[in-house]
Order: C-alpha cells, then structure tokens, then sequence
C-alpha cells in the first residue's frame, strides 16, 4: 500500500523554495547567479557568508553534517527593528543541492 505524501511536507517544501526566491530577490541575484553561490558553496567546508541590507541580515553556513557525511547549507535571514529581531533559517534540502549541481555541469 503506498504512503501518500503528506500535506505537511509538501507545504514545508514549497516553503523553502519560496524562502530561498525571496533571499534571492532581496540580495538582487538572478537565478543563475543565486544558483552558482550555492554550487560555491557546496564546494566549501566551513564556509560562512554573511550580508547586511539595512535591517536585514542574510547569511549561509556550509559543512558537512556529522551525522550523515552528507554537505549541509543553512541559509537563514534576520531582520531587527529597534528591540525586537526576527530569525528564519532553513536548511537547503538534499535534493535542491543536487538538482542545482546537476543543472550546472560546469562545475565537477
């Protein structure tokens, strides 16, 4: 018997693809550009980008989780307004990673 997917997660997907358009919009990318930030950072251990809009703050973090091996890249953006700071970050799915690398064969 299959296990349809849930509404959940289909909803949790689309969030973050949609997050990771509105980031891209906000630091004024293209796709293609976005795309390639993303390879480079696939490629990087450790590797913390941080920018400053304003009162926004976006930045990305990769590594490689300890639990699987596999390369993990946290995105997130902050936006803080005199004292009080809202935070939202997401980690890019596994899936996206490779559809961005494989869309991209330049990069080996």
């Amino acid at each position: 018997m299959s296990n349809p997917k849930s509404p959940l997660a289909t909803a949790s997907s689309k969030d973050i693809i949609t997050f990771l358009d509105d980031v891209r919009i906000v630091l004024g990318l293209s796709q293609r550009q976005m795309d390639s930030l993303v390879l480079l950072l696939t490629k990087a251990d450790g590797a913390h980008l941080d920018f400053h809009l304003g009162n926004v703050d976006i930045f990305f973090c990769s590594d490689v989780s300890e639990d699987s091996g596999d390369k993990e890249i946290i995105v997130g953006m902050c936006t803080s307004q005199k004292n009080c700071a809202n935070t939202i970050s997401y980690k890019i799915p596994q899936a996206y990673l490779h559809h961005v690398t494989k869309e991209n064969s330049f990069v080996r």
